[in-house]
């Protein structure tokens, strides 16, 4: 089993609503068994995402911002590939259970609205990376 911890970058356009933010993430994974069981195979486990947001709305010249936060946990599959010198492929998938919301304010500071969202969305990764201990 490892360990896997990452940090994104978002950014999404909804309509008039644009988010941006930065993230991190953690995984532990279990690796397939078989003769040559090592983290250069297939792996499957559970993940948790964190991001936090900003957001803004720009409609007929009428704009607001506002901030957010993300959480998703979730479960995933996928396959590592660890080349001579240690350096790392992954790619993988999965579903994930997003919840949060953003609230937003208006140029004046005054609330105008809170967006949430909370529903199971899929999830893709594709990391580079480093075995320490190869």
């Amino acid at each position: 089993a490892s360990l896997s911890i990452g940090g994104s970058f978002y950014s999404r356009t909804f309509g008039a609503y644009k988010f941006t933010g930065i993230g991190a993430s953690g995984a532990y994974r279990f690796y397939s068994k078989g003769k040559n069981r090592n983290l250069n195979s297939f792996y499957y486990g559970p993940f948790l995402s964190f991001a936090s947001l900003k957001s803004s709305y720009e409609f007929l010249g009428y704009t607001a911002e506002g901030t957010g936060i993300v959480f998703a946990p979730g479960f995933g599959l996928g396959r590592q590939w660890i080349f001579n010198g240690g350096f790392a492929l992954d790619l993988g998938g999965g579903v994930a259970y997003y919840m949060g919301g953003v609230k937003v304010e208006n140029y004046l500071g005054v609330e105008e609205a809170g967006v949430g969202f909370v529903g199971v969305l899929p999830a893709v990764w594709l990391s580079l990376g480093y075995a320490f201990g190869k």
